[in-house]
């Protein structure tokens, strides 16, 4: 069986699914298949009470998976531990081949993505024609979720820290292809961006989708003792709107991480006035007020304070002048002048 370093079955002649169940627990528990200083190990499974014998992969990458034999293979037998090792030899070089085409293509990939984010397309027709050399149809509604890892404490250099993302990314590639084939990974930066299809409706998200988040926040807790966290933006109609669910999602992520929250899933909210306010520097609000409506700085009181409602209710009513006036007849007749008399304030 030829086992990746996730220890999972990618190619077996001997079909055991009580074997791919068994391993899979190993790792998530944190097992390790060799010792250091051998050639190759040998374990047993309490389950079944079979043997088995691993010969470790060796690639540039320092896990490459291993080539499982069912049964012991004794050290007193060298010609056959030769022949194993050639083996491996064999599959590693047709690795560091597949793995070289598959690297080449994320980068391509990750490119494309990268300049529907920056805009760098002349047109919508151009972003259809060139999405569907990845598989990518226009017509279908996505949902576009940012990851990122959390803070590490641990002190590890730049490269360190980019080889441990890469990884973990990788690994939530592989791990949402199984249960999403449809899926689009693409990487941005310290950021993973996933866009799942979805067929049905919203609700179709909070049934399949963020029950599979959960559980890969649980597995990269388990495997890597990292923590990480997701940004969901709202539903894309379309391919064209993933531009505005990127922003989404990682506006999304960005909120989570300024209340300081770790291993989350935010979903994307539109914000009222008053958060959209809050945003902005006091010293800019100041300035706006000073340059804008002077006039409400010198009414008086009474004056200021009727301005003040109306430009609220005008505001809540997102500009509508007759919105504002209907409610505003309500609560006083005197007002329905406001709105033209002080239309150049607003």
């Amino acid at each position: 069986m030829y086992i990746d370093k996730y220890l999972r079955v990618i190619s077996s002649s001997h079909p055991d699914f009580h074997l791919l169940v068994d391993l899979t627990d190993l790792h998530k528990n944190g097992y390790r298949l060799f010792l250091q200083k051998t050639p190759y190990s040998c374990f047993s499974l309490l389950g079944n009470k079979k043997t088995f014998s691993a010969f470790p992969i060796y690639t540039h990458e320092e896990k490459s998976g291993c080539l499982i034999i069912v049964g012991t293979i004794p050290f007193s037998k060298p010609s056959l531990v030769l022949t194993v090792e050639q083996a491996t030899n064999v599959i590693a070089f047709e690795f560091m081949k597949e793995k070289a085409l598959k690297q080449y293509g994320k980068r391509v990939r990750n490119e494309f993505f990268n300049n529907i984010i920056e805009g760098a397309f002349h047109s919508q027709e151009e972003i259809v024609i060139k999405a569907k050399e990845f598989q990518i149809e226009n017509e279908q509604p996505y949902v576009c979720v940012v990851g990122k890892l959390d803070e590490n404490l641990a002190s590890l250099s730049f490269i360190q820290s980019q080889k441990e993302i890469d990884m973990i990314f990788e690994w939530i590639e592989d791990e949402t292809k199984v249960c999403f084939p449809s899926v689009h990974h693409f990487v941005k930066g310290t950021t993973c961006v996933s866009l799942f299809p979805i067929s049905q409706s919203w609700n179709e998200f909070h049934t399949t989708v963020f029950p599979f988040l959960k559980e890969l926040q649980y597995k990269i807790k388990n495997t890597y003792n990292r923590t990480i966290s997701f940004g969901v933006s709202n539903l894309c109609t379309q391919f064209l709107d993933v531009q505005k669910g990127f922003k989404e999602a990682l506006e999304a992520l960005q909120i989570g991480q300024l209340a300081n929250h770790h291993q989350f899933i935010q979903i994307y909210r539109r914000k009222d006035i008053s958060e959209l306010l809050q945003m902005i520097p006091p010293d800019y609000l100041k300035t706006f007020y000073y340059e804008t409506f002077q006039k409400l700085a010198l009414s008086s009181t009474n004056e200021r304070d009727m301005l003040l409602q109306t430009l609220f209710v005008f505001l809540e009513n997102h500009g509508q002048i007759s919105e504002t006036a209907k409610k505003l007849v309500h609560h006083q007749k005197m007002y329905l002048h406001l709105p033209l008399k002080y239309g150049s304030c607003f």
